[in-house]
């Protein structure tokens, strides 16, 4: 889970409701950005930046087939075929 939505949801379980858990989410989300783009302006090492740059590839790598398998549940029965559409539908 990404530190925008873990924030998003704490901002919403200690009652700041719907719209207080957005704004929460959305400013953690911006400054996870800004902090991220900073750190690779920061390092001329390509391997430093290919680190960083996974950082954040691989969460939203792991989100999108979640995801995917998610939507492939619903319109496919048995499960070995939902595993097997799952990463088509991230192309």
């Amino acid at each position: 889970m990404s530190r925008s939505s873990t924030a998003g949801v704490a901002a919403y379980h200690s009652g700041a409701g719907e719209i207080g858990a957005f704004l929460v989410g959305l400013i953690a989300g911006a400054l996870t950005l800004a902090a991220g783009q900073t750190a690779v302006a920061a390092f001329r090492s390509p391997l430093i930046r290919i680190a960083i740059a996974l950082l954040f590839a691989v969460p939203a790598a792991m989100a999108g087939y979640h995801a995917a398998f998610g939507v492939a549940q619903l319109g496919v029965p048995a499960e070995p075929w939902q595993r097997a559409f799952a990463p088509a539908q991230l192309r």
